[in-house]
């Protein structure tokens, strides 16, 4: 029967060769060289440059009767093929089975067994009986030119066909191997059901296997198989984990050097950093990553630079990083935009709470290349937002930090701020909470600086601004759940940016400002705003932190102007002295303070008993008062006032130091490692937005 088939096609190509005899009589005529005619000049001339044309019209002509020719081929030949595939005659059934395979090398042929279910099913059949090695393997690579086309992957879907394919990859034929996996990464590129089928016959753990093998092709597309399973997808990366894939996946990044098969291992990785951020750390991933910088590939490095910014938020405790951090701050120059908003995603993060990090990020002119990039793209938020960011932790906790801060004044980086500040921070949440942390850092270290941000930028207007839209959206919230919103409330967040979060950065930069008497004019201007703190004070659900802040700039703000009078309101005294009982040492201080000052016009013995009570409540965390627990007031401020005094009586009686002689303001590390908020992930049904990608958002793409 297969011989009839053949000698079939043998007569459909002696019409094919009558066909093109029809179209093209001249290829048929035979030319006699003898033959002399004369043409003009001009006619020759024409039929030269018409020459090169007709030939290319000639052959695509030509190729076109060949493609439907060998379409019809196939279609009238798949009629019966998988009967001969499935005949009991093993001989008929191989020389099927070798039809087939010459079928499917040409598109055209290929396309027509495509479309009939019954030949893939015929395929699979005679794949599971056959015994004949060299069948087989024609077999399978008949499979694999069909999954090229989207009808043929989805037949192959249909048919059951991928736990066989699955099987096949324990074969010790390579080239069998080689089929099989192409195959499988045509159906997942074809057919996304197909996916699961593969993740849930255990074709992770199977394909993990393959990456020991030591040819660098093949890993190239058992990589991008494992990519396209693991895509979005936590259970399969989870499975890919405890296959030790991921550390595989790191000796491939050390040991080889093939750029097609390093930046599919970078993809995967990119995609594995999501959720398995500390074993790829623990294995090494950041250093292999690191060296992939080098490459001269843009497209591998780019994909390495979305794999470190992944892992960053994990790796600010490697020592070493500080030639990663060189190379990250080279990058930023780059002219590929992409490339430097990751750099700049990779560098805020490596920064927060790392001091080694922080130093080589001054030391490797870090400040100036940030400075400068954010002038250049002020309007891009995702270059904005983590350049701030980034200067925020190295202005902080560190022996270099003003030195960072003069360079930013010296920069136009602040009047940059300013117009962004003053723009719509409710749409821009988590660019004001970075630039607002900038601000605090600044006020709190440089005098100039902050006299420079109040005279010509009019950032305390601002900063009030902000607090009282935020405290509005809290209070709108609020009303939302007619409930007071808590910490864990989703309606808390907004862009990602907890509300109670921002408020709190926002009275602590207020707080430092306040050191100066201008800005405590504008703070106090119609008392609106400290109405609206005393009235969170006494809100006793509000988180700790938030309390703090409060109490925090009513206390630098307490002996200004008739500030002490608007906090006589009823009750607050009451308040104030359930805060200083407080388990949290700088609230319970700061509430000790601010009711000292608002209660030195009272009769003399009710002093005396207040201070008796003060100081009973705080003396045993007086004892152990750390710098970071506490504002501690430097000498330039501009008035020391009732924490001159409170301080003086506290030293007299308990001997402490530690309050008078510390000359850094209390550091709430959570304005530093704002990297945490992140990525931004708390949405109603707990799934990870993804308007576009951000700076400091896991990515996948």
């Amino acid at each position: 029967m297969v011989e009839d088939y053949l000698n079939g096609s043998a007569d459909r190509g002696n019409r094919t060769n009558r066909l093109k005899e029809t179209i093209f009589p001249e290829e048929s005529i035979e030319i006699v060289p003898s033959l002399e005619l004369s043409y003009s000049p001009r006619i020759i001339s024409s039929m030269i440059r018409m020459q090169k044309p007709a030939q290319r019209l000639r052959f695509l002509v030509t190729n076109m009767i060949d493609y439907i020719e060998d379409t019809d081929t196939a279609v009238e030949a798949s009629e019966n093929l998988s009967e001969l595939l499935s005949s009991k005659n093993s001989d008929e059934s191989d020389k099927a089975a070798q039809f087939v395979h010459n079928l499917c090398k040409k598109q055209a042929s290929r396309l027509g067994l495509a479309s009939d279910i019954e030949v893939i099913d015929g395929l699979k059949k005679k794949i599971v009986s056959c015994k004949n090695k060299n069948t087989k393997a024609e077999c399978i690579s008949s499979v694999q030119h069909i999954s090229k086309g989207e009808q043929g992957a989805t037949n192959i879907v249909n048919v059951n066909f991928i736990p066989i394919l699955l099987d096949l990859l324990s074969s010790n034929d390579l080239k069998i191997v080689e089929c099989v996996i192409s195959t499988l990464d045509n159906l997942m590129y074809f057919v996304n059901q197909s996916r699961d089928i593969i993740r849930n016959s255990h074709g992770i753990e199977k394909l993990v296997e393959q990456m020991d093998r030591n040819d660098v092709k093949l890993l190239t597309v058992v990589l991008n198989c494992l990519h396209k399973l693991t895509f979005n997808n936590y259970e399969a990366k989870k499975t890919m984990l405890l296959s030790h894939g991921s550390e595989k996946v790191v000796q491939i990044l050390r040991q080889y050097t093939y750029e097609k098969l390093l930046f599919a291992a970078s993809k995967l990785l990119k995609v594995l950093s999501v959720c398995n951020k500390p074993i790829l750390v623990e294995t090494g991933a950041m250093e292999a990553l690191h060296s992939l910088l080098r490459s001269g590939s843009p497209r591998l490095v780019l994909s390495s630079l979305w794999s470190i910014r992944n892992l960053s938020d994990y790796s600010s405790h490697i020592a070493d990083m500080q030639k990663l951090l060189q190379k990250l701050i080279e990058l930023l120059g780059s002219d590929d935009e992409h490339t430097s908003i990751c750099s700049m995603g990779c560098l805020c993060n490596l920064t927060s709470g790392n001091t080694e990090n922080k130093l080589a990020f001054i030391e490797y002119g870090g400040v100036q290349a940030v400075c400068q990039l954010i002038c250049e793209r002020v309007g891009q938020e995702e270059v904005v937002e983590p350049g701030v960011a980034a200067l925020r932790h190295v202005t902080h906790n560190n022996h270099l930090a003003q030195q960072a801060i003069d360079i930013i004044i010296q920069s136009p980086l602040l009047s940059n701020l300013s117009v962004l500040i003053r723009g719509q921070p409710d749409k821009m949440l988590p660019l004001i909470k970075a630039i607002v942390g900038l601000l605090r850092n600044l006020s709190m270290i440089s005098p100039q600086c902050r006299r420079s941000l109040m005279l010509e930028l009019g950032i305390t207007n601002s900063l009030c601004e902000i607090f009282y839209r935020t405290s509005k959206g809290i209070s709108d919230l609020s009303q939302q759940r007619n409930s007071i919103v808590s910490v864990s409330s989703e309606l808390s967040f907004i862009e990602g940016v907890r509300l109670d979060d921002l408020l709190e950065l926002t009275l602590a930069a207020l707080q430092a400002l306040a050191k100066d008497n201008l800005a405590k004019k504008i703070i106090s201007y119609e008392n609106r705003l400290l109405q609206s703190v005393v009235q969170m004070v006494m809100i006793k659900e509000n988180s700790v932190p938030l309390h703090r802040a409060c109490l925090g700039l009513l206390a630098e703000m307490v002996e200004y102007a008739d500030c002490a009078r608007i906090l006589e309101g009823e009750g607050f005294n009451t308040r104030l002295s359930e805060l200083i009982h407080s388990t949290n040492k700088a609230i319970s201080t700061y509430a000790a303070i601010v009711m000292y000052v608002i209660n030195l016009n009272k009769p003399e013995e009710y002093r005396n008993r207040l201070n008796g009570e003060i100081f009973e409540s705080l003396q045993d965390k007086l004892a152990t008062l750390e710098e970071d627990d506490m504002i501690s007031y430097s000498q330039n401020s501009d008035n020391y006032g009732s924490q001159t005094q409170l301080q003086a009586t506290v030293n007299a009686r308990y001997q402490s130091p530690r309050v008078s002689d510390s000359s850094k303001f209390y550091d709430n590390q959570a304005f530093e490692e704002d990297v945490n908020d992140f990525p931004r992930k708390t949405t109603s049904k707990g799934k990870i937005r993804q308007k576009k990608p951000q700076p400091f958002r896991d990515v996948e793409l």
